[in-house]
């Protein structure tokens, strides 16, 4: 028994796959599935389409082998279909065998793709188009990789690879190619084939860090590709094409950099842009980094061409084709978007005034004044106010403190830009709101302007946002924002005590459509407009016509009246009356008679009277009463409760209605006051009025109009209790702007200067960049929908996204201007058509062909900048040498050009292998020459047929 079971551990089943057949069954599964066997030839690729056209990698497999895991990925070139057309290559495919590679790996159109970043695999950037597209001038190919973070190194387990790619291939006769990736994924090194019915394709590669000696020149490398091919019988010569790719990163003259602005202008006048009020832009270094110029020799018989170590045909002016390309500066450091940065730092600021300003400021925690030291108050400040440095009409200039944090001078000149009422000649005065606000639509344009709840444009709030910045950014940083919005908060108290309209504020009731801000001081502008016609009526010695009656009267008024003929009435009706009245009930506070009412009771004139002034509201304290009616509660208590809160302006109106017309009645207030309650009736009453009756709900029982009208007196609107108590309102916006901590002022000054920033975008925008338009747009957008919040504590990170979206468009503006700096020589080429496409193309495309070439306009810019920077190269005495014998290159290159950073070349030959007799196939090899890199990418044909 126990011999049995050891003959049965013995035994091994041959007949069962091995891990390596079913990775190879895998392999083929998929290959099925993709229906690559019947992927058929495509029409020839046309010139820079390899690099213009989308690449479709959607199609991925994970196939498992032993211990590793694979993964399986199509590249595939989408073509644009052409309708109506049925390529011939495409119907005979199937009968003469051949394979799209063939066709791919001898079009001349697409040598030197573009390359640009497309995707991201490994944490390596993978350029655009695919390296094996590039090298191969394939449109469809597999690849085969590994999982990340496991490398192929073993010569072992790659040709086990490599071999069950070939079972594959052949198995499913595959006319796509298929690669497997080995070593480092960064090293892009691939090794692949591609069976047709009668041949073979091989790609093979060679990766090294340094050149071979006798693959330096052209010369060495044809003699490479020749006995790779290994054929007796070459019945065509071999055909080159050259790239030669020249860097230039010294622009010497060509620099286009934009100054920091600075506060010298108080000397000089000038503050790095056009006036205060202008926010900066542009980047501070360089925004072009690299300017890349390809030298293109193409289709050349190698007869026709000399490149050896003693002599070369490859001078870069006399090539025929010239292509550039710009490398950009990474985050180069532009003023604007530093300036929102900075303010979005002082947003989160931590720090209070106190810990800012320290003794210069007494404020206590509710931002009031500190009443723990009162002596302070009759001291003066050690912070110079602006009332203290500047003239006032009222008051005599005050002695300048010279300890503030702003120097004095610079103080003056901010202030006098954000008040330039205070200046005897104004250099910057406001203009008028409409015309503010009809200057910022033309600008900015409707639709941008529509939604930003800010401010108009250059208004009071504007120049303190952009201020502001310019302290942060330029002054020092938070100390010194937080001592202007102290003189700021300084100015108004002073403002108000001295009745001193606000300039650069709309004067009208606070517009809920501006900035909380805003609204605020449009309030302090009420009250000081409301305490200069209290004072004004209250200063007034000449008493009205109905005062002056009524003295004349002394203790006896004498109403006359006119009696209107009823119908059927005669002469007799008519009659004048006077009516006695006694001092308390005299008519006071009327404004203007009627046109056509008359009291319902006597037939006298219905006299409009003067009311009080409606009460203006910021929307934050609208909120607060909304707030207030909702927490009352439903129950008829807090109905009642709600009713009076909202009856004490009809209350105030109908005892001003009552002083102008002693003998009304309620529904005399109500034909005046709310017309729509008065149904008006067929016929005329005694008076020649039309008759009619209160609306049904004036005639509810309980009705809240007639018990106010039943509580109100006849009290003239100068004598009755303000509804709008201007002195206290006043107090609160005070009291609000002091309390507002750094990080507060700047929450509530970020969505003005994200305007103004938009709109200095929208000033600086450029037509040909459409790519741009979309940006802005994008942004405006966005900025709308924040502004529109009016929670100033919302999160400050949405205004970061904001910025980095702006920091985008502004650094494209720089980088656009930056190439037109380098590539205009005057006015008239600024106009050339020729170069605005040019430029424009540069912009968007990776790659870009120089009109004309070397002999152009543009391609003699180009050959000035390298000149220039090569002759200060070579005045430098640490001038840029081989470092050995390796790097050196023809005595005949030109001295206006440096060595080429690349070097490339793609042979191609048509010719017998491996047999004299066998078919003619297509080889190509590509050879790519850098300093510390050296790449031969070969592709091989051999017939399978006639060995």
């Amino acid at each position: 028994m126990s011999e049995e079971n050891e003959d049965d551990s013995r035994h091994v089943d041959f007949t069962l796959a091995s891990n390596w057949e079913i990775f190879i069954e895998n392999l083929e599964k998929v290959i099925f599935e993709w229906k690559l066997p019947q992927v058929k030839r495509g029409p020839p690729l046309k010139k820079g389409e390899l690099s213009s056209a989308a690449w479709d990698k959607t199609r991925k497999e994970k196939i498992p082998f032993s211990d590793v895991d694979f993964t399986v990925t199509r590249y595939h070139l989408k073509l644009t279909p052409v309708a109506d057309v049925v390529s011939p290559i495409e119907e005979d495919s199937a009968d003469d065998g051949r394979i799209q590679v063939l066709d791919d790996i001898m079009c001349f159109e697409n040598d030197f793709p573009p390359q640009k970043v497309w995707d991201l695999r490994d944490n390596n950037l993978i350029p655009h188009p695919h390296p094996l597209a590039a090298w191969y001038g394939l449109r469809d190919f597999v690849i085969l990789a590994p999982f990340p973070g496991i490398e192929i190194t073993s010569e072992t387990r790659i040709k086990l690879l490599l071999s069950s790619i070939y079972i594959a291939v052949n198995n499913t006769n595959c006319p796509v190619p298929i690669f497997v990736q080995v070593h480092k994924p960064s090293d892009h090194f691939y090794l692949g084939v591609c069976d047709g019915k009668e041949v073979r394709v091989e790609f093979e590669m060679v990766h090294l860090k340094r050149t071979p000696p006798y693959c330096r020149y052209l010369s060495g490398l044809l003699d490479v590709f020749k006995s790779k091919v290994a054929s007796r019988l070459l019945l065509d010569p071999v055909i080159v094409s050259v790239q030669f790719t020249y860097v230039l990163r010294d622009w010497r003259s060509s620099t286009w950099t934009q100054q920091p602005p600075d506060f010298d202008f108080l000397q000089g006048e000038t503050y790095g842009v056009t006036d205060m009020g202008k926010l900066p832009f542009g980047a501070t270094c360089e925004p072009v980094s690299e300017l890349h110029l390809f030298a293109t020799w193409p289709k050349l018989v190698e007869t026709a061409v000399v490149d050896s170590e003693s002599y070369s045909d490859f001078e870069p002016t006399q090539a025929p084709e010239w292509s550039v390309a710009v490398k950009m500066a990474d985050q180069p450091a532009c003023l604007l978007s530093e300036y929102l940065s900075e303010f979005i730092l002082l947003c989160v600021s931590k720090k209070s005034m106190h810990e800012l300003l320290g003794d210069m400021v007494n404020y206590n925690t509710a931002g009031g004044t500190d009443l723990a030291r009162p002596l302070d108050l009759l001291t003066e400040t050690r912070v110079p106010t602006f009332s203290k440095v500047f003239k006032r009409t009222k008051t005599h200039s005050r002695a300048v403190n010279k300890d503030g944090v702003i120097a004095d001078d610079t103080l003056m000149a901010i202030l006098y830009f954000l008040f330039p009422d205070a200046a005897d000649n104004a250099k910057k005065p406001y203009a008028d709101s409409n015309e503010n606000q009809a200057a910022g639509e033309n600008r900015l344009g409707e639709e941008q302007l529509a939604g930003m709840k800010t401010v108009p444009v250059d208004s009071l709030v504007w120049r303190l946002a952009v201020v502001m910045s310019h302290v942060m950014c330029n002054l020092g940083g938070v100390k010194e924002a937080a001592h202007l919005w102290y003189e700021f908060c300084e100015e108004m108290v002073y403002r108000w005590e001295n009745s001193i309209i606000i300039p650069g504020v709309k004067r009208d009731f606070p517009d809920h459509r501006t900035c909380l801000l805003n609204q605020k001081l449009q309030m302090l502008n009420c009250c000081i407009e409301r305490r200069l016609n209290r004072e004004k009526m209250a200063s007034s010695s000449a008493p009205d016509a109905e005062e002056s009656e009524s003295e004349s009267d002394e203790e006896e008024f004498f109403d006359c009246s006119t009696e209107a003929p009823t119908e059927g009435g005669d002469d007799t009706t008519r009659k004048r009356s006077r009516q006695k009245r006694s001092l308390w009930n005299r008519p006071e506070g009327r404004h203007t008679r009627h046109d056509h009412l008359r009291l319902l009771k006597t037939g006298d004139h219905l006299y409009i009277p003067l009311l009080q002034q409606p009460i203006p509201k910021t929307e934050d304290q609208v909120k607060e009463d909304v707030d207030v009616m909702v927490h009352l509660g439903t129950d008829a208590q807090a109905a009642e409760l709600r009713a009076r809160i909202m009856s004490a302006s009809l209350l105030s109106d109908m005892e001003s209605f009552k002083a102008a017309n002693p003998d009304a009645i309620l529904d005399d207030f109500i034909r005046w006051y709310s017309p729509r309650d008065w149904i008006e009736e067929d016929g005329v009453d005694e008076f020649g009025q039309k008759k009619g009756c209160l609306s049904p709900r004036m005639q509810i029982r309980g009705n809240v109009w007639a018990d106010v009208w039943e509580a109100a007196k006849p009290v003239p609107a100068r004598r009755q209790k303000r509804l709008f108590d201007d002195t206290r309102e006043a107090e609160k916006v005070l009291h609000f702007l002091k309390a507002q901590s750094p990080s507060q002022m700047a929450r509530l000054l970020l969505p003005v200067l994200v305007h103004a920033a938009i709109l200095r975008l929208l000033e600086e925008r450029r037509d040909d960049l459409p790519l741009l338009a979309n940006t802005l747009r994008h942004a405006t957008k966005r900025a709308q929908v924040l502004t529109q919040n009016a929670d100033p504590d919302q999160d400050v990170r949405l205004y970061e996204d904001l910025s980095r979206e702006l920091l985008c468009a502004e650094e494209v503006i720089a980088q656009a201007s930056s190439l037109e700096h380098k590539f205009v020589l005057s006015e008239e080429t600024r106009q050339s058509q020729e170069l605005r496409s040019f430029l424009s193309s540069l912009m968007q495309a990776p790659q870009v062909e120089v009109p004309r070439g070397p002999q152009g306009p543009i391609g003699g810019k180009i050959r000035a900048m390298f000149a220039e920077a090569q002759k200060a190269a070579q005045m430098l005495p640490d001038f840029d040498i081989a470092e050995n014998e390796e790097e050196t290159w023809n005595p005949k290159l030109s001295s206006n050009f440096p060595q080429p950073s690349k070097r490339q070349f793609v042979m191609r030959v048509s010719a017998p292998r491996p047999a004299p007799y066998s078919t003619v196939c297509p080889q190509k090899l590509c050879a790519v020459l850098q300093k510390d890199d050296f790449r031969m990418a070969g592709c091989f044909t051999q017939d399978i047929t006639f060995q």
